[in-house]
């Protein structure tokens, strides 16, 4: 960050060279006691002015003391700058060097020219290039190039940068010195921002991570989310779909909240606007068939500048009620002072689907749905009748012989197709002293790899920073995007993915003439493949229209007024504005005769409201070794989101697929909500020489969503650090370059649980009450109880840096307890409609560990650096309330299909872990099945060869009282390693994330190994299942007597429970920046291009299509379930970036 500034610093000089800031402006000054460097920097605070020098040469921790009010720079200097110090005046910036050389008259010499880059070949602007022993000097211009008059040849030229190291080269005969510079490792001097302000990240007493846009740019990230997984420790980002813009989970130090509707979701703040983070209010948008996507998907991530990551309560605390998941704060690149700038970004990949599961050929199909219509005649009700495969399917009849003529289709080969991607940007930035500007704009194209699903993303932001006068300074941050798309519906429900695995392998997809295949008109039974699985899903995704259209709208304007000094009044209005149009046109499709055969078109609309309004007062001071900042605050936020549903059916023709084409029946429904937050908040920070800091916040919210007993909330918070390498005792151990130590303890909150759950409502309905007609119900309770969910965070940690910061460690122990969590709790029947109503119950506990380890391996020519990053937390569910016997409480997850959910939440284990009958292999023999005598509901015992589960409680049949616990969807540790390396011009980087331990409960293979004869099935199963001649573990293709998942036949187990753990090369980039010379011979001041391969490689146990995708993962209680999402994909992509 001392680079930026120092870049900065130039710029402004270049851009205004010729002014008089340096004598026309006035500087009051007071320090008693206070370092030479604490000087250098409160100067640097006050004013625009910025000090260049070489820290070898200067006693830093000199104590010096000045009281002057209205001063010039050239007075203060002379007061601070005693002795043996020289300094040089460049209107805005301050040279200063040891003062021991001659000052007489140079002898003659000649001119020297030359220019200054770093290691990848890129100018440096602003670097000083002075004649050793002198004051006499320049600095480098906008290209890197300086020019020195009179320079004797056995002068030396001395080249220093604020956080590059210093060159010395001797002149000699030499008319030309170009050099490179190299890196000094300071990320400790690194600014962040934090809530409603920005810390020296050495200053920090609170957990914050930060990724950079180098970071962003270096895996060519579409998404903001995407860029950010593996980057930080105890950031747990999981993918719930791989559709194009879909949506990630993003989890800070787990979860925290048994709600859905984004309640373990982290604030998102974007430059300076916190957005709704729930579904209520409008955080997210829809792609399809309710499944949201990413909250930024419409922000360019080549717009970001930098991206903090709070974690624990000292650092969210000053958002309070909404900040118990972490906080994410994105700020967007701004113009530095300067000539204009113009960058161009461009680039060009194409998609595939990660992993193909091998499945049953036409053959294999035949031969298992004959075994499992065998299964169903030994397992079906003496008095039933026994039923007969059809002719088709049975090995060596005519019609068999005729079908299999068809071959065997591949259905995964038909949907899913390489699908290009392409995105491009442009922007300009630029400025002077008085005005900053930065305009982008950018243009994403997507093509899903799936047939007919794609997604397209426009953007323009405005960034506009303007200095009205030394005390006023206005801005402001603009950004419009338009997204738009087809999806497809997702899940287990015959109709959309997941009959790309289950289509049976003897259907066509096109017929003879080109036209799509339909299923025969034959009536179809239970045990025949034709019905369900019958319609042909290339001709059902052709024929409808899913479309998706989003526009948003985040923006803010400010004011700063400089009352004092040290005193900053902040004005800022903000809004986020969404729109998101959905349609959907179903038409009639005579092979899908699983659903009513009616052609219908549905619109949603969504209209999301988010206005914020903050005042802030800032003071900073610094007087003798002490410094304090203190900030208080106001905040108002209001929201609105609209929602209206129209549905018509009827449609005689595709072509008309409007609501109004629709005769038979309509559908009209919305709503509207409004809730706000009013809030006060204050922060400050206090340190004592350079050593010892403090912060507190506290922060008080009120929030529309509860009662007048329960508005308001109260969020304190408190840290301490130590900067233990600022001791003299350390002085001996000089290989510690920097050693922190640091404690927090804070509250924050969490209101997401809908609007106005404390009011009783009513709904309108015809029913019987008594002896009459009534025409309302009650639909909602009152709980005028109903209060804020607390998070208690307690966190230590330790950050040390070795060898000149060539190894920077960070650590964190943390334990977090959400109280009074917000649930759903059953309520009995009599009560009216609903049958059960919010209220606090219960408690979650997050205990854990994080470490963050980055090193400079190699730091010569060829270049290595490692950041490594490993997390671990253990979540559990210490109280989830009592029922109506005094017993614990206890709620399953989300049904799976048609089968019972998996996970169950009680206290004493984690959210979402499972809760399943144990599977026991296979009857091999009759002898066993005698052993285990279990009955089926027919009256009819198991046979041989069918799946054996264990009777726990030894009542002779198998039911939910003999589940039990069977793992959890939680990880026990993850993270991510990067590898760069780079050589001249040349940089490779290798970016893997691991996750190990979590459990995966796979409706997948659920549903393609259970050989119920509907479907088609893995090759593995069948490879595998039990067969008389050849016996395994694996059970039998059978249908149960009245459906698949019957207990007692094939009921929720832990059969399909499988280890989730995995280790992906999520991104290989390499990159060549061409020379200064090339880029200058095509009128560029910039040249990159690259190379990328994205989620190419993957190790892991999991047989299902892809371990990282959880499409139930947004909702904590269903954690875990791989339920046939749009599945990711890989991708090799090529970019070019241009400066001019």
């Amino acid at each position: 960050m001392k680079l930026t500034i120092a870049l900065l610093l130039f710029a402004i000089l270049t851009a205004t060279a010729g002014s008089t800031y340096s004598q026309s402006t006035r500087i009051s000054l007071k320090v008693k006691d206070a370092s030479l460097v604490d000087v250098f920097r409160e100067i640097e605070r006050t004013s625009e002015f910025g000090f260049f020098f070489k820290s070898e040469e200067m006693d830093l921790n000199k104590r010096v003391s000045v009281d002057l009010k209205n001063a010039s720079i050239e007075e203060i200097l002379k007061k601070v700058l005693k002795d043996n110090f020289e300094y040089r005046i460049l209107d805005k910036n301050i040279v200063v060097t040891r003062g021991n050389f001659s000052t007489t008259e140079l002898q003659q010499g000649k001119p020297v020219t030359g220019k200054v880059s770093d290691s990848s070949g890129s100018p440096i602007p602003g670097v000083s290039v002075v004649i050793k022993g002198t004051t006499i000097g320049t600095i480098t211009d906008g290209k890197g190039s300086y020019t020195l008059s009179n320079v004797p040849e056995n002068a030396t030229v001395q080249f220093s940068f604020v956080g590059m190291k210093t060159q010395e080269v001797p002149v000699g005969n030499k008319a030309t010195i170009n050099i490179s510079l190299l890196d000094e490792t300071i990320g400790i001097e690194e600014v962040v921002a934090v809530g409603y302000g920005t810390q020296r990240k050495s200053d920090l007493t609170g957990s914050v991570a930060s990724v950079s846009a180098k970071d962003i740019k270096a895996v060519s990230a579409m998404s903001f989310d995407k860029a950010i997984q593996g980057r930080s420790a105890g950031v747990n980002v999981i993918s719930s779909t791989g559709a194009p813009g879909g949506n990630v989970s993003i989890q800070i130090r787990g979860i925290n909240s048994a709600s859905g509707d984004g309640a373990n979701e982290p604030l998102y703040v974007v430059d300076g606007i916190p957005l709704a983070n729930d579904d209520n209010m409008g955080g997210k948008g829809f792609t399809r068939s309710g499944t949201l996507n990413s909250p930024l998907a419409g922000i360019n991530p080549n717009d970001i500048e930098s991206i903090e990551i709070l974690k624990d309560a000292s650092a969210t605390a000053i958002y309070g009620a909404r900040a118990a998941n972490g906080v994410v704060i994105i700020t967007t690149k701004t113009g530095k002072s300067g000539a204009p700038k113009v960058s161009f970004d461009y680039s060009y990949g194409v998609q595939q689907l990660i992993n193909k599961i091998e499945m049953a050929n036409s053959e294999e199909y035949a031969e298992m749905y004959a075994v499992s219509i065998n299964g169903f005649n030994e397992t079906k009700s003496p008095s039933a009748p026994l039923r007969l495969p059809l002719p088709e399917l049975i090995k060596g009849t005519t019609e068999y012989n005729n079908l299999m003529k068809n071959g065997t289709t591949n259905w995964q080969n038909e949907l899913f197709k390489p699908a290009p991607v392409q995105d491009m940007s442009i922007s300009i930035s630029g400025g002077n002293d008085k005005l900053a500007y930065a305009i982008s704009g950018g243009y994403l194209n997507q093509e899903g790899i799936l047939y007919k699903t794609d997604n397209q993303r426009a953007t323009l932001r405005s960034n506009i920073d303007v200095q009205v006068k030394n005390w006023l300074k206005i801005g402001s941050r603009l950004n419009i995007s338009r997204e738009w798309g087809n999806m497809v519906t997702s899940g287990e429900n015959y109709q959309g993915i997941d009959a790309i695995w289950l289509s049976l392998p003897f259907f066509n997809a096109y017929n003879e003439n080109g036209s799509y295949w339909e299923q025969p008109d034959v009536n179809y039974t239970i045990g025949s493949p034709y019905g369900p699985t019958g319609r042909n899903i290339l001709a059902k995704l052709d024929m409808e229209k899913q479309e998706n259209i989003r526009n948003r709208f985040i923006g803010n304007v400010y004011g700063e007024i400089k009352i004092l000094p040290e005193l900053t009044f902040r004005s800022s209005f903000g809004a986020d504005l969404g729109q998101t149009n959905q349609f959907t046109f179903e038409p009639y499709y005579k092979p899908n005769r699983h659903v009513s055969a009616i052609s219908q078109t549905t619109v949603r609309n969504y209209s999301n409201v988010n206005i914020v309004a903050d005042q802030t007062l800032n003071y900073t001071k610094m007087f003798g070794k002490h410094s304090i900042g203190a900030l208080i605050g106001f905040s108002t936020q209001q929201f609105r989101n609209q929602f209206e549903y129209s549905n018509g059916k009827g449609s005689t023709d595709p072509r008309l697929d409007q609501l109004n084409n629709n005769n038979q029946s309509a559908t009209i429904s919305g709503s509207r909500v409004l809730s706000g937050l009013v809030s006060q908040f204050s922060r400050i920070n206090y340190g004592f020489n350079n050593r010892y800091l403090f912060t507190a916040t506290i922060r008080r919210d009120g929030s529309s969503r509860f009662g007048e007993n329960n508005k308001y909330g109260f969020f304190p918070s408190g840290s301490i650090g130590w900067k233990v390498s600022e001791e003299k005792f350390m002085d001996e151990f000089r290989f510690i370059s920097n050693l922190k130590l640091r404690a927090s303890y804070g509250k924050t909150g969490n209101q997401n649980i809908g609007d106005f759950r404390y009011l009783p409502t009513i709904g309108g309905v015809t029913a019987v009450w008594g002896n009459s007609d009534a025409t309302g119900i009650v639909t909602n309770l009152a709980n005028p109880e109903l209060r804020w969910e607390a998070n208690i965070q307690k966190d230590l940690g330790i950050e040390f840096g070795l060898l000149d910061h060539r190894i920077q460690i960070e650590a964190d122990l943390y334990d977090k307890k959400s109280d009074g969590l917000l649930v759903n709790v059953p309520i009995p029947g009599l009560a009216g409609a609903q049958t059960s109503m919010t209220r606090n119950v219960g408690s979650i506990q997050n205990k854990g560990w994080e470490l963050m380890i980055s090193t400079k391996n190699l730091t010569g020519q060829f270049k290595w650096s490692t950041d490594f990053n490993i997390s671990a937390n253990k979540n559990k569910i210490l109280d989830i309330g009592k029922n109506a016997e005094g017993k614990s409480n206890y709620f399953y997850g989300l049904n799976v299909g048609n089968d019972a959910s998996p996970n169950r939440n009680e206290a004493g284990h984690s959210i979402g872990e499972y809760y399943l009958i144990k599977y026991d292999g296979v009857y091999q023999n009759q002898a066993e099945v005698d052993a285990f005598p279990l009955v089926l509901s027919t009256g009819v015992k198991i046979p041989v060869g069918s799946a054996r589960f264990v009777d726990q409680n030894k009542d002779g049949k198998i039911d939910d009282n003999d589940r039990v616990w069977a793992g959890s969807p939680m990880p026990k540790f993850f993270g991510g390693l990067t590898n760069t390396f780079s050589y001249k011009a040349l940089t490779l980087s290798v970016f893997m994330n691991y996750v190990y331990g979590n459990k995966i409960y796979s409706n997948v293979l659920r549903s393609m190994e259970k050989g119920d004869g509907y479907w088609n099935q893995t090759k593995w199963y069948y490879d595998n299942f039990w067969r008389p001649e050849r016996p395994s573990n694996v059970a039998k293709p059978a249908k149960g007597p009245s459906n698949s998942s019957s207990y007692g036949h094939m009921p929720t187990s832990d059969r399909y429970v499988f280890d989730g753990s995995y280790l992906r090369v999520k991104n290989i980039n390499l990159s060549y920046q061409f020379p200064q010379a090339i880029a200058k011979h095509l009128s560029l001041s910039n040249l990159r291009i690259y190379g990328s391969l994205n989620n190419f490689f993957t190790f892991t146990k999991y047989r299902g299509i892809d371990p990282e995708v959880n499409s139930q993962g947004a909702n904590p209680a269903s954690a875990g379930v791989d339920n046939f999402s749009y599945p990711l994909t890989k991708s090799v992509i090529f970019g070019v970036n241009v400066e001019f």
